[in-house]
């Protein structure tokens, strides 16, 4: 019956009042209508010959919002009458007979079942949204509408759930006529979601918890594992064992100079016998997501070079959290991360003859990202980097060092290439920052 909305742990009255709080700040910013929209169509539904699993992701802003996870949902709201709509598909009998129970509104029945899941009482068919718009705008004489979307780095508007309604709303208005300036509202609901509330925190600690545990099923049984796939696939089972969410994103499992490769996808090749082992990966625990990497020896013990560049990467991740409190930004943090890195090579590898060739000039990536309703939180173009972090946050600190590293180390000589990445998730606290990745062990090979 729940597949379709997310109580994320609570009781069902819980959770409606909850998500009824949540929308009610929001709206309590609003100056003009708003009309928002989830995902439009599962995922893989445009292809006919992908029969893979596919798993519904709402859209995390819509998610927040209503708890609704199926696609063709939608959500308006009119600040001056102070109601709100919901609109769902109509029930298919047909529909839920191969794919299950979905929210919608019965032809016979009306929305009475809608309405005891999701608190909504003003339901109405989603193919009645545009006809619903444009007489609201006649018989209000309305000129603005507040709406979401997402930009590119140019500004230009990114054509995803979002962007495909508003092009849609657009051309159906110009048929009547119509001229309506759309607003978005991206920043402002952005700002009061990133903000976890504790019910949001005790998730993302669970979810930590079985990543953490997962990948170190995973380690432990290195000895019997062969290939990148192998590994591969025990990862995902050994997540899906602990969470009936799935994934947060398919993981990354890179073994030896594969792991130079930042979003490395094949997870095909043999193991390096001698070489490094890198997981990305992580569960979803209801509506939140977690995200840890760890980077580890696969014959279970480091060669001096490893652990040299390894103690370099660990020890600039932990300098990194001893920065992090409310009020210091993500950009200041991402310069923290790499000029410490590059002070610790210049001071502990190259001033003792070391030589590397790396494919980037000092930051590989970001020292980290909002996570939260979705992996990557937050706009699209991270933006929020330049804002102080605030209570509630969560983010990432994931330092890496990728490349081809060679140095003289107790009168061996090692050459080889080398991806170490370790990313931890880390909450914004009122004394600090609490780790929530502690359960999965960095040190371990070290000793």
């Amino acid at each position: 019956l729940f597949r379709s909305f997310f109580d994320d742990g609570l009781s069902l009255e819980a959770a409606k009042i909850r998500y009824a709080k949540r929308r009610q700040a929001f709206y309590e910013t609003l100056t003009m209508p708003f009309v928002t929209v989830g995902i439009q169509e599962d995922q893989g539904h445009p292809y006919v010959w992908h029969m893979n699993s596919t798993p519904t992701f709402q859209d995390p802003l819509f998610l927040y919002l209503t708890g609704i996870n199926q696609s063709q949902a939608a959500l308006f709201y009119d600040p001056e009458t102070k109601k709100e709509y919901l609109f769902l598909p109509k029930k298919n009998a047909r529909l839920e007979f191969w794919e299950g129970y979905h929210l919608g509104v019965d032809p016979d029945e009306g929305h009475e079942k809608a309405t005891e899941i999701t608190g909504f009482m003003s339901i109405y068919p989603i193919k009645t949204l545009l006809p619903f718009l444009k007489d609201h705008i006649t018989q209000t004489k309305i000129q603005h509408l507040g709406t979401v979307w997402n930009s590119t780095v140019s500004g230009k508007m990114v054509s995803d759930n979002h962007g495909q309604f508003i092009k849609k709303t657009r051309r159906y208005f110009s048929r009547y006529k119509k001229k309506v300036t759309f607003t978005s509202h991206m920043e402002k609901i952005t700002e009061i979601r990133t903000c976890l509330d504790d019910c949001d925190i005790h998730n993302i600690r669970q979810a930590n918890e079985h990543t953490a545990s997962a990948i170190q099923a995973v380690i432990a049984s290195l000895p019997q594992i062969g290939t990148e796939k192998e590994a591969h696939g025990r990862l995902v089972g050994e997540l899906l064992k602990r969470s009936s969410r799935g994934l947060s994103f398919t993981p990354i499992v890179a073994g030896g100079k594969n792991a130079c490769t930042l979003h490395y996808n094949k997870n095909d090749d043999p193991l390096p016998k001698d070489g490094l082992l890198l997981m990305d990966c992580g569960c979803r625990v209801h509506s939140v997501a977690a995200d840890i990497t760890r980077t580890v020896p696969i014959s279970g013990t480091f060669n001096p070079l490893q652990k040299l560049l390894y103690s370099i990467v660990l020890e600039t991740q932990k300098h990194v959290e001893s920065h992090v409190t409310a009020g210091v930004t993500l950009c200041y943090l991402n310069e923290l991360c790499w000029s410490y890195m590059d002070k610790l090579l210049d001071t502990r590898f190259l001033s003792h003859g070391g030589v590397f060739r790396r494919d980037y000039d000092r930051a590989p990536h970001n020292v980290g990202h909002l996570i939260g309703h979705a992996v990557h939180d937050g706009d699209t173009q991270r933006s929020y980097q330049t804002l102080p972090l605030r209570i509630g946050q969560i983010i990432t600190i994931e330092p890496g060092l990728y490349g081809h590293f060679e140095a003289t180390l107790s009168g061996h000589t090692y050459a080889e290439f080398i991806g170490i990445r370790i990313e931890d998730n880390v909450l914004i606290t009122a004394s600090g920052v609490e780790n929530l990745s502690l359960s999965c062990p960095k040190d371990t090979f070290l000793t």
